[in-house]
């Protein structure tokens, strides 16, 4: 079952890659009836429906392309926890959640939802920092483009303190 939804995923990547945008999301959506009638699992559900709402955003339908961050979202989130309660480790769930919820923030911002993206941003960069003060594994410079984008999401929702505050940590991590 692996290497069958693997193939589909693969197959879907070349497609977005060689432009076939709309093709693409088709296999996409085929690849995750498959995964979820298969029982693949949260993470490779929330993968799934990530690449989708990447392609859907390519496409320009942001709006589909939001329900798909959404439930990647809800997706990985549940991941996590089921993880966390197996003991098992959670490095990977924990780097696609931050994905999905970059992903998510700009989608929200390119809809003009600015002040929806504030919260998809800062639960990011949360999670980002916490790998750079455990682990020192997330680059420096991954933060501070996050708080830009933060900085962006706060300025254009009239809050100018927020956005020179996230700004200012961004210099700082430079």
């Amino acid at each position: 079952f692996l290497r069958l939804w693997q193939r589909v995923y693969d197959d879907a990547l070349r497609l977005f890659d060689g432009g076939h945008t709309t093709c693409a999301a088709k296999k996409m959506k085929q690849g995750l009836r498959l995964v979820r009638a298969l029982g693949g699992g949260r993470r490779v559900e929330a993968k799934f429906l990530s690449q989708l709402g990447a392609m859907q955003a390519e496409d320009g339908l942001l709006d589909d392309s939001l329900v798909s961050f959404d439930s990647a979202e809800r997706a990985v989130k549940q991941a996590v926890a089921q993880a966390r309660r197996s003991g098992c480790r959670v490095e990977r769930e924990v780097a696609e959640l931050r994905l999905v919820l970059d992903s998510k923030a700009h989608v929200l911002m390119l809809l003009g939802r600015v002040k929806e993206a504030v919260r998809p941003c800062e639960e990011s960069i949360e999670l980002s920092r916490k790998r750079l003060t455990k682990e020192g594994t997330v680059d420096k410079e991954v933060v501070a483009c996050q708080l830009v984008r933060l900085a962006k999401c706060r300025d254009r929702s009239g809050d100018s303190e927020g956005a020179a505050e996230a700004l200012r940590e961004a210099v700082k991590l430079y």
